[in-house]
């Protein structure tokens, strides 16, 4: 359309050529099997939207102005840009190769690999995407029991105990696990307007210590290194680890295409790109190249700041829910008691157990910052392996296609043993070309 800028019709027709060779998928879809009476696509495009947006606004928000320290601005910049294009084109195949199949997880849809291979692709997709999401949700538990501990709740006390924390912080995000993709778009809603409140006390502190000439002098515009461009990377794919959820978000989507499912992650990925880049430029500028892995601990402690811990805790809550969909879709996608129970009673147990599971985690792991490490290399390797895996087995693709899908698997996989690697920011490293 008129309006809608020249780079994202660019990479909407990436999405064309590499996704949809045939440039009909609708004369490829298959007949749709009977389908869970617990999928049901009742969501709207503006409620997958903006949960879709939501579950992009994780915990690897807080780490973009560290990584930018390390990688300097532009460069950075150019890695945000290349990270959502890459999850948007791998995306795109993944949804199609759902339609075809009529399934809506992942697991699912990679059991329908021929030769002998779609059993034990299966397995292995399910351990890897509950582990990924296993990290992700213990990585908001943490959040969520800082952010209290910086509030100062229960301080000198027993209600101050971790033990205490996060068990009230279970119980608070666990009834929202139980909502569907149409009620959750009403916190996402909530969770989208504390990041923009966020972004804007950033810019504001950024503002007033221009004003007062009290801005760190040594950030870098352009730099030159290697291994903070690794870390770069992988903060950006654990900030941005939504492809688990995509397909249970595909299943409850009203009227649901492909064709329309792009034009969400287009938009959704635009307004994260203006997202992540102001976020992190803002509190890069602002701290410094000594700003802290996890930006909230820079902020002053005064009753904005005190806003914004509030406000993360309330974040964490609504994105909580959507990171747990992938762990569960399995059990949705299907009919029939399980092991001679009910099915919706035992997605239920798995939902607390889960939770539960996550909660007794934390009180052992105490740091975000390895458990965000382990967790964007893993979705580095995830993003680089299933979509290759779905794109040459599951749709019709030409030469090109094929070269480029395994690129991204080889690719992908080196980046992914390099992001185990490279843990750190590596500010010391980085050589600055244009200071900003």
């Amino acid at each position: 359309s008129r309006g809608t800028p020249g780079w994202l019709r660019m990479a909407e027709g990436v999405n064309d050529w590499l996704a949809r060779p045939d440039g009909d998928t609708e004369n490829q879809r298959t007949p749709l099997p009977a389908q869970s009476a617990l999928i049901l696509p009742t969501a709207s495009t503006r409620a997958i939207t903006i949960n879709f947006i939501t579950g992009g606004l994780g915990s690897g928000i807080f780490c973009l102005p560290w990584s930018f320290a390390g990688a300097s601005i532009v460069p950075s910049i150019v890695i945000v840009a290349i990270v959502l294009l890459i999850n948007q084109w791998t995306i795109s195949i993944v949804v199609r190769a759902g339609d075809k199949h009529g399934v809506f997880d992942l697991g699912g849809v990679i059991r329908h690999v021929g030769g002998g291979l779609g059993q034990p692709l299966q397995v292995l997709t399910n351990v890897l995407i509950w582990t990924t999401m296993y990290l992700t949700l213990l990585s908001y538990i943490l959040v969520v029991h800082d952010s209290t501990v910086q509030l100062g709740f229960g301080a000198g006390s027993w209600l101050g105990s971790r033990t205490v924390i996060l068990t009230l912080a279970t119980a608070l995000v666990l009834p929202l696990c139980f909502l569907n993709q149409r009620l959750l778009e009403r916190s996402s809603t909530v969770a989208v307007l504390v990041y923009l409140y966020l972004l804007l006390l950033l810019v504001w502190l950024l503002y007033s210590a221009w004003h007062k000439e009290e801005l760190p002098s040594n950030c870098c515009t352009i730099g030159a290194t290697y291994k903070g461009f690794f870390a770069m990377i992988s903060v950006m794919f654990q900030a941005v680890a939504i492809q688990m959820c995509v397909l249970p978000m595909y299943g409850e989507l009203q009227d649901r295409s492909p064709e329309k499912f792009d034009r969400i992650v287009t938009v959704s990925f635009s307004a994260l790109f203006f997202i992540y880049c102001g976020f992190a430029v803002a509190g890069y500028l602002r701290f410094g190249p000594e700003v802290s892995s996890n930006v909230l601990n820079n902020l002053p402690q005064d009753a904005a700041a005190d806003v914004v811990q509030v406000g993360v805790i309330a974040v964490v809550a609504c994105i909580y829910p959507i990171m747990m969909y992938p762990m569960t879709a399995p059990l949705l996608n299907g009919r029939g008691p399980i092991c001679g129970f009910r099915r919706r009673y035992v997605i239920v147990a798995a939902k607390v157990f889960i939770a539960l599971l996550v909660m007794c985690s934390a009180l052992v792991v105490k740091t975000l910052g390895i458990v965000s490490v382990v967790n964007g290399a893993m979705s580095v390797s995830f993003v680089a392996v299933v979509p290759s895996i779905l794109g040459l087995a599951l749709l019709r693709a030409g030469l090109c296609q094929r070269i480029a899908l395994c690129a991204l698997l080889v690719l992908g996989l080196v980046a992914s043993l390099l992001c185990f690697v490279f843990d750190g920011n590596y500010v010391e490293d980085l050589t600055c070309l244009i200071k900003a």
